[in-house]
């Protein structure tokens, strides 16, 4: 179904669904991306949950809900995700293709969604959603990643925004990677050899001094 709206005087054609399971749902800290009308327009259709079971974790270093690739990072404790059905116009699901930085982090498919308004025509439907592909696989660890069947921010961890996400992803790896480095050296510096060692020395206390 094909639904045309009035936003900001405008007429647009809503012919995109997308189902959320994140950070954009209502509530969650970055609903207002979709409900602005400054991206583009859309409009809440739905509660919904994936047709099947996935596994939806959160990434505890940057505390990101990341939904599995459908099919590849399957697990025993896979659960039905619940999320949102939205419908969006082209210059939202563009938006969003830049917001989730489709497709080099999170990457858009269309998943199977069953709707919880059963009034909806053509249930379960084909919805885009974000998910991981480049995904590693101690998410598979379950204990370590436990599956989740819905995403809410944890004031305890809350959300970081997306591009301090990412520069912190690479400050806590190259923390780690230097410690478990000088610490295979057992810090005995003379002992490293090269001196591109040294520089993993510099840049960890360069980085601790951020």
């Amino acid at each position: 179904m094909i639904a045309n709206r009035y936003f900001g005087g405008r007429m647009s054609e809503l012919k995109n669904y997308v189902f959320t399971y994140g950070t954009l749902k209502r509530g969650q800290p970055n609903h207002s991306h979709i409900m602005t009308g400054e991206n583009g327009c859309a409009e809440f259709v739905s509660l919904g949950k994936t047709t099947d079971l996935m596994g939806l974790i959160i990434e505890p270093r940057l505390n990101l809900p990341y939904l599995l690739e459908p099919g590849i990072a399957r697990s025993s404790e896979d659960k039905q995700v619940i999320g949102e059905i939205y419908r969006v116009d082209n210059d939202m699901l563009a938006y969003l293709d830049y917001f989730e930085d489709h497709p080099d982090w999170y990457t858009r498919q269309f998943l199977s969604i069953t709707p919880f308004n059963k009034s909806i025509e053509g249930e379960p439907m084909q919805c885009s959603a974000y998910v991981i592909t480049n995904w590693n696989r101690d998410f598979l660890d379950t204990k370590k990643y436990p599956r989740l069947s819905s995403y809410g921010n944890n004031p305890r961890r809350p959300y970081v925004e997306h591009q301090q996400s990412f520069d912190g992803y690479v400050e806590v790896m190259m923390k780690e990677c230097t410690l478990k480095y000088l610490s295979a050296y057992k810090c005995n510096f003379f002992a490293i050899p090269g001196i591109m060692n040294w520089c993993y020395f510099i840049l960890y206390f360069l980085i601790c001094a951020r």
